[in-house]
């Protein structure tokens, strides 16, 4: 079924306090599933959220026939920024922008010419400010891109509006970066490809001004039989000494059983803290319902948060789920 499977989902608040939910909306997850980049919002403080809105198709027919990963961040001026990648498997791939001035209800296209037609591959996580930069984007390149094929890259602009070229982060293959900024300090956790590595994340770093980028590998891993996609990290907005992060594990095989933990850290991402499980999933022979992760999370003014996921289906439909938190 068209949009049936609603998936990689990332959330974003804004000062009135309306979320905004933006996710892939397609028929089942690969390459040549016809996801198109959707937002729904809610006025409610997340207890409702609004029907689908499609903001681009892609899909057998079109040029590209997926959309991939997103990003999403709120300018200081209350501008939500959604950008999204959309592909053809490893032969094409682009990048498109929106931004909505009215808390979500209407969106139009921002500039992110820079970043198009085979210029950079995927982007991913948060649209985060950068003191003295911006706003600041990252993502990973990818087959089908030009000159890079594989690594990280970061994007920043003035206004959120008008995107310039991408900047090289490193060759390592290395995926699905989460990067915020805190102080003069940009942290983030990324996805390993590297089969001995699928167990533990990628920890990266750099000092804003000087952006000397550094890799280690993380603290924040599983135990080997598992690996580890769709990392989340994000700054607390009411201490900026503390970073919470997201660990999502699939079993190697099938997927199943796995689990989504939550970490946190007050040392600028140096050591983590695990603080335990938040979801579960349990294997279960013959449910086909093993698709699941990429959660993300936003704080409510009342200190919870609010956490979305997706789980689901791999080729069939697939659902956003929500949970309420105390962190």
């Amino acid at each position: 079924m068209r949009h049936a499977h609603l998936g990689w989902p990332k959330l974003a608040i804004t000062s009135k306090g309306n979320f905004i939910l933006a996710y892939s909306a397609a028929e089942y997850h690969g390459s040549d599933g016809g996801g198109c980049p959707a937002v729904s919002v809610s006025k409610d403080g997340g207890e409702s959220f609004s029907k689908p809105q499609i903001l681009a198709e892609f899909g057998q027919g079109n040029t590209y026939t997926h959309c991939g990963n997103m990003a999403i961040g709120v300018t200081t001026d209350d501008a939500i920024i959604l950008i999204a990648m959309a592909y053809q498997g490893d032969e094409a791939n682009s990048i498109f922008g929106w931004v909505s001035i009215d808390g979500g209800d209407n969106w139009q296209d921002v500039n992110v010419a820079a970043l198009a037609a085979g210029r950079t591959g995927s982007i991913y996580g948060h649209v985060f400010q950068v003191a003295g930069r911006g706003y600041a984007v990252c993502g990973h390149h990818r087959p089908g891109a030009f000159p890079h094929d594989t690594g990280l890259w970061i994007s920043f602009s003035q206004d959120g509006l008008h995107w310039g070229p991408p900047e090289h982060i490193t060759d390592e293959p290395l995926v699905e970066p989460a990067v915020v900024c805190t102080g003069d300090a940009i942290v983030g956790l990324v996805r390993n490809t590297d089969s001995s590595l699928l167990n533990g994340y990628a920890s990266l770093t750099a000092n804003r001004r000087r952006m000397d980028w550094a890799l280690s590998a993380s603290p924040i891993r599983s135990s080997p039989g598992h690996r580890l996609p769709s990392p989340f990290i994000t700054v607390d907005p009411e201490d900026d000494s503390r970073l919470i992060a997201l660990m999502t594990e699939r079993s190697l095989q099938g997927n199943t059983p796995g689990r989504i933990s939550l970490w946190t850290s007050t040392e600028t991402g140096a050591n983590w803290t695990d603080r335990g499980t938040v979801v579960e999933f349990p294997h279960e022979d013959g449910d086909p319902k093993t698709d699941f992760g990429y959660p993300w999370m936003v704080k409510r003014e009342d200190g919870t948060w609010l956490m979305a996921f997706y789980h689901g289906q791999q080729k069939g439909p697939n659902s956003i789920w929500g949970l309420d938190l105390e962190v």
